[in-house]
This record gives structure tokens, C-alpha cells and sequence, in this order.
């Protein structure tokens, strides 16, 4: 029989092990702090993409941030689109198609009281003036334009 003490015949499978170990938790760490910097900036463009959402139902100028992901990106060019669609759409409600003058839904959503008028002024419109209508000669409008 041969003698060989135990600590010595071990020792190799020690080192293994306590360097499998340590690489196995390296790794781990690693593989977290990968995904608490990328989860962040899913978070971020997620976040970011809140207030561009609030002006499009609000109706006001859709300004899209710098998102860090290509998902993120295409929500926001929808975003964008959707707000361009909604102004092509909200004109086509207000203007003649043949001549591009303001119709009287126009004037009646500007008419005096009327939320549409604020939203004119803020939109950047500078031209005001009031319209008597023939077909109702006490009610006069007031147009933006």
C-alpha cells in the first residue's frame, strides 16, 4: 500500500474548484451588471417616450427624444406619424379640399367660448377676425387664422 497524505492528493481538485468557483461567481456579476445597464436603457427610452405619448393626445407639436434602442425608435417614428396623420386629418376637417379655405366647422370650433380658439393661439396663429354668418345672423364667429 502506498502512502500519500489526503491534502496532498486534493489539492489539484481544491484549486480547480475554488477557480471554477470564482469564475462561475465573475461571471454571474458580470452577467447582472450587464443587465442592470441595459435594463436601464430600455427604462430611459421607455420613459422618454411618456411625454412625446401626452402631447399626441393633448394635440400639441410631437417631439421625439434619442431612445437607445432600435424598438424604441420605430414606437417613436409612430408616434410621429400618428401626430403628422392627426394634423393632415384635423385640416382636411376644416379646410375645403378644393380650395384649401377654412370651412365653418372652422369657424364654429373657433366660435368665441370655444376650447379650439386657445389652441389656435397657442398653434402659432396670428390673424383674428369675427364673421357674421347669413344663414344665422345672430351668431357671429370668430376665426383664426
Amino acid at each position: 500500500m502506498i502512502g500519500i497524505p489526503i491534502d496532498d492528493l486534493t489539492a489539484g481538485l481544491k484549486h480547480i474548484l475554488t477557480w471554477l468557483i470564482d469564475a462561475t461567481l465573475a461571471a454571474l456579476l458580470l452577467a447582472i451588471s450587464w443587465a442592470w445597464h441595459f435594463g436601464g436603457r430600455v427604462a430611459e427610452s421607455v420613459k422618454a417616450l411618456i411625454e412625446p405619448a401626452r402631447a399626441l393626445v393633448s394635440g400639441e407639436a410631437v417631439v421625439v427624444p434619442r431612445v437607445h434602442f432600435k424598438e424604441a425608435d420605430k414606437l417613436g417614428l409612430a408616434l410621429l406619424d400618428a401626430a403628422n396623420a392627426l394634423q393632415q386629418s384635423d385640416y382636411r376637417a376644416h379646410h375645403c379640399g378644393l380650395t384649401g379655405l377654412a370651412n365653418l366647422t372652422l369657424f364654429d370650433a373657433c366660435s368665441p367660448g370655444s376650447s379650439r380658439c386657445a389652441d389656435a393661439t397657442r398653434a402659432g396663429w396670428r390673424f383674428c377676425t369675427s364673421i357674421l354668418t347669413t344663414s344665422r345672423p345672430s351668431m357671429t364667429n370668430t376665426v383664426t387664422i
